[in-house]
């Protein structure tokens, strides 16, 4: 993923975060607390752990499947 996608995908998620606390950027409480209060770890290490779970599923798979063979 690109950094502009990044960038903004983390607007989208700390817009949701701050709606669910009921918070307002009045509130000047910054985004990182916000993540520890709610116990959400940044949307970059959620992305990476996902691409390397299906990297290694894509590693088991067997040789005739469609993607591993673009893989490869």
């Amino acid at each position: 993923m690109t950094t502009t996608e990044i960038s903004g995908i983390t607007a989208v998620e700390m817009k949701c975060y701050w709606r669910i606390l009921g918070k307002t950027k009045q509130d000047r409480i910054r985004n990182g607390k916000i993540r520890e209060e709610l116990k959400q770890r940044l949307v970059e290490e959620k992305v990476y752990k996902k691409q390397l779970k299906w990297f290694g599923d894509v590693v088991r798979m067997g040789e005739e499947r469609n993607v591993k063979q673009v893989m490869e």
